[in-house]
């Protein structure tokens, strides 16, 4: 599926499994809707591989309406991406027959909420999450990443808070199974919620 750079107010539920989804010609920037109350895309089948694509402003009345809900049970591959203003990044739930890959995408100033929201990214149960060569930064309130996967890997990354940023930890792995983290920069910021621990 190719979708012309340009602003849409599509929100989107898809079923259908092994597709491509990309943008031509720069962002194709999907902005201000949700759909099910739960995220501007929300995916229900997989393999699923995103790029090009910009995701902004998801609102929901719970208060964790996601660029990307992933419901999927098999692999979300996210490339060249950019997710901002939601209040979450990406949301996945517990499927252990899952696996989420980023690579070279953006997250900025997500958890966009006059109080605690969410997360860059929250990943349940999974099996697998992957992040890499990917930048974070401004997030409010929540953690940068956070994840409960069976398996972790963060490398590469830049997790910035800068001047205004108040997130909590950059990464949180709470009741998670085993975690490589490598060859990250992070800085933690003077707004931070919790100053004594990045990861």
């Amino acid at each position: 599926i190719e979708i012309d750079a340009g602003a849409y107010r599509d929100c989107a539920v898809w079923r259908t499994p092994n597709i491509r989804i990309r943008g031509v010609g720069g962002y194709a920037h999907v902005k201000d809707v949700s759909c099910d109350q739960k995220a501007i895309w929300v995916f229900y089948a997989s393999p699923v591989h995103i790029s090009q694509i910009r995701f902004s402003g998801a609102r929901v009345r719970y208060n964790n309406g996601a660029g990307i809900r992933w419901e999927g049970h098999g692999r979300l591959l996210l490339g060249n991406s950019w997710i901002h203003n939601n209040q979450m990044g990406i949301l996945a739930h517990n499927s252990q027959k899952s696996r989420i890959i980023i690579k070279s995408s953006k997250f900025e100033s997500n958890g966009d909420c006059p109080t605690f929201c969410g997360h860059g990214i929250y990943v349940g149960h999974l099996w697998y999450l992957s992040v890499f060569d990917s930048d974070f930064s401004g997030h409010n309130h929540g953690h940068h990443i956070k994840s409960r996967a069976l398996n972790t890997e963060i490398t590469g990354n830049r997790i910035i808070d800068g001047a205004d940023g108040t997130s909590s930890y950059a990464i949180n792995l709470p009741d998670s199974g085993t975690a490589r983290i490598s060859y990250n920069f992070v800085q933690q910021g003077p707004r931070s919620e919790n100053s004594k621990a990045v990861i």
